[in-house]
């Protein structure tokens, strides 16, 4: 399953010391790294007018996603939203098909 997980509060973060605050930030783009190498991350983006963003997920239930999530630095010091998405042209094809099967 394919899920988009927008993360958020970044800023309400307790604020670390700049030593820390380095090596969490090193610490969270190994995260985000290996997630996108071994295939659970298909895209990451920041959103341009806040330090918010969003990723296209990959795992196999909502139990899943979580175990993941919560594999990464900043799971408790951020706010997840996690959401199933699905092909837009699988829905556009299902709509079709149901659409034409009333016509008969």
């Amino acid at each position: 399953m394919k899920y988009l997980v927008t993360i958020s509060n970044f800023s309400a973060r307790k604020p670390l010391p700049p030593k820390e605050e380095a090596a969490f930030i090193e610490e969270a783009k190994v995260w985000g790294e290996e997630r996108r190498t071994d295939g659970t991350v298909d895209c990451s983006y920041y959103f341009l007018d806040s330090d918010n963003g969003f990723a296209i997920m990959n795992a196999s239930s909502h139990e899943e996603l979580f175990q993941i999530l919560q594999t990464s630095t900043f799971h408790q010091q951020v706010t997840w939203e996690a959401k199933p998405i699905i092909d837009a042209f699988q829905m556009v094809d299902a709509d079709l098909a149901a659409a034409k099967e009333k016509m008969e």
